[in-house]
């Protein structure tokens, strides 16, 4: 950024002389970089800078309220800008390179177009931010623990649609949200295991549902040692609990290192704020896109 603004004020000098702005397409495209339509800017095209401005902002309300409920709409809605960006780019390039030059206008300053860039990146973006969160149904989570291991790893992040359980009651085993019951403003992720009236058990680390033996195949246990049922000891033993009305039991697949139903109790099912849809970002390259089951 600083050798455009170098550039653009050495510019400046000699075009108040003349009147006339003399066009550089390696400024043009610079400018695009910053912000796309501020190379239609810097050639005089004010109508088309805001066209292909607010044109990108549509792409992004867009994707992240419609198309964001599974990868393929994230990647086509991110591909989209990225594709916005780089025609503004190439015809701002194409523009300057054509016209030569421009009548100089008020708004041929460098510190305009420092303000534009700064004005959409910390001001646009984070209002754009905040819209889109606010009438959009989906929602972006990042994993900070182990305890959903190995279905989730820390660092991850998901996509989760907020209303994935406002219609119907969630399946055994499905992912949901839902708030620490000792701290609501804390939100972790865990699985759903036991509907309402469901009778919970847990001998030896082996989970039972109504009497019958749980396949896991999503679970990870990472302590071999099985401890023994005590009062106070519910990890691996937990006794018969018929779930309540309206609650729900949640576990973590890390079942030996997790915070859950075990130690806190049963969930009510109306704090259930959404449905984890999928994996957006991931230090683990092959796991971006993984749709969560």
């Amino acid at each position: 950024m600083a050798v455009c603004l170098r550039a653009l004020q050495s510019c400046r000098k000699e075009d108040k002389l003349s009147g006339v702005k003399k066009l550089k397409p390696a400024i043009a495209l610079l400018l695009s970089l910053l912000t796309i339509g501020l190379g239609q800017l810097y050639n005089g095209q004010v109508r088309k800078a805001f066209v292909l401005y607010f044109g990108a902002v549509s792409a992004v309300i867009l994707g992240f309220v419609v198309l964001a409920s599974t990868f393929a709409g994230l990647a086509f809605t991110l591909g989209l800008v990225v594709g916005l960006v780089l025609i503004a780019a190439t015809d701002a390039v194409l523009t300057a390179t054509r016209l030569k030059q421009t009548t100089l206008k008020d708004y041929h300053r460098w510190y305009i177009y420092l303000a534009i860039a700064l004005l959409a990146a910390f001001l646009v973006a984070p209002s754009l931010e905040s819209l889109v969160l606010r009438i959009g149904p989906f929602r972006v989570y990042r994993i900070t623990t182990s305890s959903m291991l190995p279905t989730l790893r820390q660092g991850d992040r998901v996509m989760v649609d907020s209303r994935g359980f406002r219609a119907a009651l969630p399946k055994r085993r499905d992912i949901s949200v839902v708030p620490l019951p000792n701290d609501r403003s804390t939100l972790f992720i865990k699985r759903v295991i036991g509907l309402p009236g469901d009778t919970i058990e847990i001998r030896n680390k082996v989970l039972f549902v109504n009497g019958q033996e749980q396949e896991e195949d999503y679970v990870e246990h990472t302590d071999p040692q099985i401890l023994p049922a005590g009062a106070k000891q519910t990890r691996d033993n937990f006794p018969p609990l018929v779930v309540p009305p309206n609650q729900l039991f949640v576990l973590g697949d890390n079942r030996d290192a997790t915070y859950d139903s075990r130690f806190f109790g049963t969930v009510p099912v109306e704090d259930l704020k959404g449905k984890p849809l999928y994996i957006y970002w991931s230090s683990d390259r092959t796991r971006i896109g993984r749709k969560l089951k």
